[in-house]
């Protein structure tokens, strides 16, 4: 069983600088916005418009290369924003990453469970909605615990603010 002090965290110094979070924060959504365009097709389109066929081995490298770094653009970014030091770091953010990585936890075991009964009752879903949930689950935990992070950090529990 992991088991995860307060003291634990701060021990670790494993945390990014603060100029890591601006970075992430304009790196992550480039990558989903890239990947985006090119599921809707907007890749194949800009090769046809170059003479690269669809079918040829240039144009699937180049789309392969293109998701990949989409994606990888994607993780990075949103990798940068969760493991970056804020410009105060004291016990009570430390308190906040930790409740943070375990509500996300809780929460893509919750979705991985329910895809599965579902997938049960409802019978085998097509390959390609396996492969968008594979992607879709891996990012969850990381944008979950960045968006609960940063809302319990800034947006709520104003009792801990300094005026």
């Amino acid at each position: 069983m992991l088991y995860i002090t307060i003291m634990e965290v701060k021990k670790m110094k494993m945390l990014l600088p603060h100029q890591f979070k601006t970075i992430g924060a304009i790196i992550a959504p480039l990558g989903f916005a890239m990947w985006t365009l090119g599921q809707l097709g907007y890749v194949s389109m800009v090769l046809a418009s170059f003479g690269v066929s669809f079918l040829s081995a240039e144009s699937r490298t180049l789309r392969v290369s293109f998701f990949v770094t989409s994606l990888l653009s994607l993780l990075f970014g949103t990798f940068f924003v969760a493991f970056a030091k804020e410009k105060v770091e004291d016990e009570m953010v430390q308190r906040v990453r930790l409740e943070s990585f375990m509500f996300a936890a809780l929460l893509q075991i919750v979705v991985v469970l329910s895809f599965f009964v579902s997938a049960v009752v409802l019978g085998e879903p097509p390959r390609s909605l396996m492969e968008l949930f594979a992607i879709g689950v891996f990012l969850l935990f990381w944008v979950s615990y960045v968006v609960r992070f940063n809302y319990t950090l800034h947006f709520s529990d104003q009792q801990w603010k300094t005026p």
